[in-house]
């Protein structure tokens, strides 16, 4: 990450200001990740999922850690894994409207198929 971004995301998490009563919210959660995954950080956020994940509200729990597992499986190319979550993703939410999930789910569908496509022929 660009040094002022890491070092203030850094910070934020290390002294539990990005927190809310213990808890930290599904949007700050995505954007950290999709910050991290549009510079490659995939070690991190795979640990950042699996620290902070029990960390969102019961309410928000599930779709956000799906969601943004979803989107790491993607930017690693794993289509096979981001799509059964993508699938389960609730659409109804901001968060992960129809805009960001379901144009995940199309490319990776697109990418997958074209995978195999490529490999059978």
């Amino acid at each position: 990450m660009p040094k002022t971004t890491s070092s203030y995301i850094k910070h934020s998490l290390k002294t539990d200001v990005i927190l809310v009563n213990g808890e930290i919210s599904p949007w700050s959660f995505k954007n950290i990740i999709t910050l991290a995954l549009r510079l490659g950080k995939y070690n991190w956020v795979e640990n950042f999922i699996s620290d902070y994940g029990p960390r969102i509200s019961n309410i928000y729990r599930e779709n956000a850690v799906n969601y943004n597992s979803a989107s790491l499986f993607f930017y690693l190319k794993a289509y096979n894994k981001a799509i059964p979550l993508l699938q389960i993703v609730q659409f109804d939410e901001l968060t992960y409207g129809f805009r960001s999930a379901k144009s995940i789910l199309l490319l990776a569908i697109t990418n997958w198929t074209n995978l195999i496509h490529f490999f059978l022929h």
